[in-house]
C-alpha cells in the first residue's frame, strides 16, 4: 500500500507518517514475547490490545499474572495501570516500581530499532514484506540478546511517543466489571508490597 492508495491516510499516524501500530510484551530482560505487527499507524494502542488475541487469553483467565501498561490502556485485573494522582506513600511508591518496570518495554524498542535501524526509517515494501521484516527483526532481537551480542546496552532516542490518534469514546468505554477487580488488585498489590 502507497501513499497514492485510498486506504493509505488510515496508516497516518498523528505525527503526519505513515506507520504500523506495533504491539509488544516483554519482561525485564528486553526479550519481546508476544508481538502483534498488523493494526494501522491511526489505531490507538488500547483497541489494538482489546483486539488481540492475547487479550482473549488473559480475559479467559488463560494467565494469571498480570502485565504493566500507561493510564491510556483500560483497567482490568490483568493490566496494571499507574495511579492517576498518588495520595498515599505506598501510591507513590507503586507508581515508581511501576515506572521503572514500565520502562523495559520502551527500552526493548530502542534496542530493537538500534539493532535493525531499517525500523527507523520508511519501508518501502508492501505490507506483507514489511509486518514480515518486523516480525523477523523481533525474533532476531530476541536471539541476539540470548546469545548476548551487547546491543541491548544501546538504545534509540525515540520519545516513545507512537503519534498515534487518540479515539476518546473508544477508551471511555470499557467493562466496569473488570475496571472495579482491576482496581481492587492494584490496592491488594499496593496493601501487600509496597
Amino acid at each position: 500500500m502507497g501513499p497514492g492508495d485510498p486506504q493509505a491516510e488510515q496508516f497516518r499516524c498523528r505525527k503526519a507518517i505513515f506507520s504500523l501500530n506495533v504491539q509488544a510484551v516483554c519482561g525485564s530482560d528486553l526479550n519481546l514475547y508476544n508481538i502483534v505487527c498488523r493494526w494501522l499507524g491511526s489505531v490507538h494502542d488500547s483497541r489494538t490490545f482489546r483486539n488481540s488475541a492475547q487479550y482473549a487469553q488473559l480475559q479467559g483467565g488463560g494467565y494469571d499474572g498480570h502485565l504493566l501498561r500507561d493510564s491510556t490502556y483500560p483497567f482490568c485485573p490483568f493490566l496494571m495501570t499507574p495511579i492517576p494522582i498518588p495520595r498515599q506513600q505506598n501510591e507513590f511508591r507503586y507508581n515508581l516500581a511501576h515506572a521503572k518496570t514500565h520502562n523495559s518495554i520502551e527500552r526493548a524498542f530502542g534496542v530493537l530499532k538500534r539493532r535493525f535501524c531499517c525500523l527507523s526509517i520508511p519501508m518501502r515494501t508492501n505490507m506483507d514484506k514489511t509486518t514480515a521484516t518486523v516480525c523477523s527483526a523481533a525474533v532476531l532481537h530476541n536471539l541476539g540478546i540470548n546469545f548476548r551480542d551487547g546491543y541491548e546496552n544501546l538504545e534509540d532516542n525515540d520519545d516513545g511517543d507512537d503519534g498515534c490518534i487518540e479515539n476518546e469514546y473508544e477508551d471511555v468505554i470499557h467493562d466496569v466489571q473488570n475496571r472495579q477487580a482491576g482496581q481492587r488488585k492494584r490496592a491488594n498489590i499496593i496493601s501487600s508490597v509496597f
